[in-house]
């Protein structure tokens, strides 16, 4: 879905069907915020490699002590 298409209206029936009770504010607030955070979403897909987070290597005959 596009962030720009989305009307105020459109958003308030998500967040509805979604479960969420939110003062008008609140809406407006994630309204204006959804744009930014479905860019940043956008941006993180897809498959990391190894390198991109160290934590994930593991190496146990190098980690084993005996």
């Amino acid at each position: 879905m596009d962030p720009s298409s989305l009307t105020r209206e459109s958003f308030a029936a998500l967040a509805s069907r979604a479960g969420l009770s939110l003062s008008p504010s609140q809406l407006k607030e994630l309204h204006e915020a959804y744009s930014h955070v479905a860019a940043m979403a956008e941006r993180v897909r897809g498959t990391p490699s190894l390198t991109a987070e160290s934590a994930m290597t593991f190496a146990p005959r190098e980690t084993r002590r005996g």
